[in-house]
């Protein structure tokens, strides 16, 4: 069981929507257990993916499931991309909250794209899909019921690695 600490910063970062989704107060358990199922990471050749991303410092072999779905600011503010033949796509940061990147912009540093536009975020509400194949970003916003498709080109932001760590 979760603590309360953890529900509630679940239920702050989503979660609430989650549940109401579900039009019930519980999640059915095979629900869960189908989530906690999933892979933390999943490797398609050239591209990975992960919630969070990885820590730098760490060997693929040394990452945790905490690392992998907890990680910021020592991932967003690598200098060196981690792998050097795959690009990693993440969530978990709201864009918006790094360096020079506005709300419904995507984010990208040294080997790395983060796509979590803040979908459940009043001064976002941008929900965001990536077609990498062919360098397509999709949009909707959940709020105003805005639709737009954007070239990856127009809708990604570089992040400034040493900003992301002088925020530390």
């Amino acid at each position: 069981r979760a603590s309360n600490q953890v529900r509630q910063a679940w239920l702050y970062s989503g979660g609430y929507e989650t549940l109401t989704s579900y039009q019930t107060v519980t999640i059915p358990h095979h629900h869960i257990e189908w989530m906690q199922s999933l892979p933390t990471y999943l490797d398609l050749g050239d591209i990975w993916l992960a919630h969070a991303g990885v820590d730098p410092k760490l060997t693929l072999a040394e990452q945790t499931t905490d690392q992998l779905c907890w990680v910021r600011h020592e991932f967003h503010g690598t200098s060196q991309p981690y792998f050097p033949d795959k690009l990693i796509i993440v969530g978990h940061t709201i864009t918006f909250t790094l360096p020079g990147v506005n709300p419904g912009q995507i984010a990208a540093g040294q080997g790395w794209i983060d796509i979590d536009t803040g979908a459940y975020h009043p001064k976002s509400g941008w929900l965001t899909g990536l077609d990498i194949t062919n360098q397509v970003v999709y949009q909707v916003d959940v709020y105003d019921k805005l639709v737009r498709t954007l070239p990856l080109s127009e809708a990604v932001r570089q992040v400034n690695p040493a900003q992301v760590l002088a925020r530390l």
